[in-house]
């Protein structure tokens, strides 16, 4: 009677640990998926962020760059419009001081 009581205890107490076993396997394979879940949630929100600063950056040279070459088109424009205008004044003033001369010219040859 001891031996069967004995016997069906340590069968019972074995099923129990079998149970427990297959129980925290359970408990700890859920509490992992949800640790990886939460990991790669983690990851992702990081590669996002990375993702978001390298774009501003780049966008920021580009800005920049972008900048550099609207001022160098206006000072390039600038300066080819400013020798313009002094060419063109430069042939007004020569051509005022001709017409200037020539009248000179011709007052001083009625006056001869």
């Amino acid at each position: 009677m001891y031996s069967s009581c004995r016997k069906s205890f340590v069968k019972k107490r074995r099923a129990a640990v079998v149970i427990q076993k297959h129980w925290r396997g359970y408990k700890d394979k859920k509490q992992y998926r949800k640790l990886q879940r939460g990991i790669e949630r983690l990851q992702s929100k990081i590669r996002g962020r990375v993702a978001r600063l390298h774009y501003l950056k780049e966008l920021a040279a580009a800005i920049t760059m972008q900048s550099q070459v609207r001022g160098y088109l206006a000072r390039k424009s600038y300066k080819s419009k400013r020798e313009a205008v002094t060419v063109l004044q430069a042939h007004t003033r020569g051509m005022l001081a001709r017409k200037t001369t020539n009248k000179m010219r011709t007052d001083v040859s009625s006056d001869i």
